[in-house]
């Protein structure tokens, strides 16, 4: 062969190689409208045939204040927005406002509305070929601004919510014995399914505590509803599910069939495609659900101690099983506020179980003030989202959707903080039981006493599985949360925001001096904790945005397999969003990929 022959082939195959690498490795950098290689109007109208027509642009919906904060249509775009029902029924809505210095409320260039399997396939397929940024959106609940993102393809799944109950389900290509089940598509609520579930089916399925948060995204973060101690993380009911990942094909994954991406959907799911519906185990229904509420104010520092440790020696000896969960509050102004949810359990029960404390409290009278004395309540458990049973009985802990042609649409009125809130900073990590007594219950009180100088705690009992049964740990097991979570007895979670504020929107801006020092105090406040339970970890849908270690803290020892899997169902990157897995590797806005 003549040596230009040899040359020009070289070139030939050097040029090949180039091509093929070019094809298939991760794009560099998502488009964005500006670029030159932004879909032409072409491209955008043959999605929105594909997608049945169902492709728009997204509209602000506080349009009319940016406009004119004095108007009568800002006015009623202001009063909607407080309605979460509303918020998630618009495209470019979300839960929070944003995160200072992280994250601000931002609408998507486009929407698809996702009415059928097909119609995310058609989404994903055309994001990944245009080279676009992707968000995807249910319920609009993320904390960490994961569901929205400027310049970005919005892939809008909330008209997917039709709900069908199994009597006996059995996952595909797995033999065993069949269960109770329910499949729920992936826009649906839980109100929308506790209402098919539990109101009208008479069973249980182990779901959040909050009426509007999305079920497929709360599967996918794991998920401890409000009795976790009794029937485990939400992702361990997890039988089936159908997912699109990022080349457009639908896979159904359960413990037989795909089921190392079934294990990673259980707790870190958004990073690996968009499920489309799951399949939750259901349960028999107990009789009653119940509440236990009370406010205490020490009247010192010292008895303010003294009370906490109280509170926990009763907390270790009376609730830590699988009846109880929820929280208490603590307060730098020395207050205890408790609310405890409870399954099973008689209002003649439960009065036994409170008794001690309630009368240690009572003989504390000098040093101690109680501004809500113990509350003790107890509704049927198919009671317990009825609308018209709570609307006729309990109307004070609820707050209703007013809107004309709403449909029995509720949201507990201690969830209301939340909607248009703008995080100043927030963070958690777990507690271990053995901070339940012993020296460490004291440097336990100690450090809460100091950090909640700084910034209010919530202990979230039912975040933790300490004191559920077996069956409830080896099922957590199978998921990819960090395992510190078994041992764990709470959740520390530590908050500030500044509600119903709007980037942008005059006269309703957020009072970023006051963010800048509330960020500051609670960062403090979580530092105190840390340094006493260092390997804490951290609950990913509530981790402080710019937490260091991430990876490890929200999955320990399974990050690294986690990792291997992104890179297998999702190379290009597709599904990135902060604190998704593999999102180290991309900017913080996720439109450019980091050569690491």
């Amino acid at each position: 062969m003549l040596p230009f022959v040899k040359f020009g082939l070289s070139l030939f195959l050097l040029s090949s190689l180039w091509c093929a690498l070019s094809v298939t490795a991760a794009p560099l950098r998502r488009v964005r409208p500006s670029d030159a290689t932004w879909p032409s109007v072409t491209e955008w109208e043959k999605l929105k045939k594909n997608v049945g027509g169902r492709l728009w642009p997204v509209k602000d919906p506080l349009s009319a204040c940016r406009k004119n904060t004095k108007s009568k249509a800002c006015f009623e775009a202001l009063s909607l927005m407080k309605n979460p029902f509303y918020v998630q029924e618009q495209p470019g809505g979300t839960e929070l406002s944003g995160w200072f210095k992280a994250w601000d409320s931002s609408l998507s260039r486009y929407v698809v509305e996702a009415r059928t399997t097909q119609d995310v396939v058609a989404a994903i397929n055309f994001a990944r070929t245009k080279n676009l940024r992707l968000v995807v959106k249910g319920g609009a609940h993320s904390y960490l601004g994961q569901s929205n993102a400027p310049d970005s393809l919005l892939l809008w799944t909330k008209n997917m919510n039709k709900i069908t109950l199994h009597n006996a389900f059995t996952p595909h290509d797995c033999p065993g014995k069949p269960v109770p089940a329910a499949t729920i598509e992936a826009g649906a609520n839980w109100l929308q399914a506790y209402d098919a579930i539990t109101t009208r089916g008479r069973r249980y399925v182990q779901g959040g505590g909050c009426t509007t948060v999305g079920v497929a995204g709360f599967i996918q973060t794991g998920g401890f509803g409000e009795f976790s101690k009794r029937w485990g993380v939400a992702s361990a009911g997890l039988l089936e599910a159908e997912v699109v990942t990022s080349d457009g094909a639908v896979l159904t994954t359960n413990a037989c069939t795909n089921p190392d991406l079934f294990w990673a959907l259980k707790g870190a799911g958004a990073s690996f495609g968009v499920i489309t519906k799951v399949t939750l185990q259901t349960h028999a229904l107990p009789k009653y659900f119940g509440s236990a509420e009370m406010k205490i104010k020490a009247r010192s520092d010292i008895a303010f101690k003294k009370l906490l440790k109280e509170f926990f020696i009763f907390y270790r000896s009376n609730l830590l099983n699988p009846n109880w969960g929820e929280k208490i509050v603590i307060r730098k102004n020395n207050s205890l506020e408790i609310s405890m949810l409870c399954q099973s359990l008689t209002k003649e029960q439960m009065m036994v179980i409170w008794k001690p404390f309630s009368e240690w409290v009572q003989k504390q009278s000098g040093d101690l003030e109680t501004s809500s004395s113990l509350t003790l309540s107890v509704v049927p458990a198919e009671k317990w989202w009825d609308y018209a049973y709570l609307t006729k009985t309990m109307p004070q802990s609820i707050k209703t959707d007013q809107r004309p042609k709403a449909r029995k649409k509720f949201w507990w009125k201690n969830s209301n903080r939340e909607v248009g809130l703008y995080i100043q900073g927030a963070d958690s990590l777990w507690i271990p039981k053995k901070f339940l007594s012993g020296p460490s219950l004291d440097q336990l009180v100690q450090a809460l006493f100091d950090a909640s100088r700084l910034s209010p705690l919530e202990l979230h009992f039912n975040k933790g599985l300490a004191g559920a049964s077996k069956a409830v740990i080896e099922a957590a097991k199978k998921t990819p949360l960090n395992p510190v979570m078994i041992d764990a007895f709470a959740l520390l979670i530590t908050s500030k925001g500044e509600g119903k504020v709007y980037k942008n929107i005059k006269e309703h801006e957020p009072n970023l001096v006051r963010a800048q020092k509330s960020a500051k105090r609670v960062q403090k406040a979580m530092a105190v904790m840390r340094t006493l339970i260092p390997s804490g970890g951290t609950y990913n849908p509530q981790a402080d945005f710019f937490g260091k270690n991430w990876q490890q803290r929200a999955w320990g020892p399974h990050y690294k397999r986690l990792l291997f899997l992104k890179k297998r169902y999702d190379p290009v990157g597709l599904f990135v969003g902060r604190h998704y897995v593999g999102s180290e590797f991309w900017s913080d806005d996720g439109f450019t990929k980091i050569q690491k």
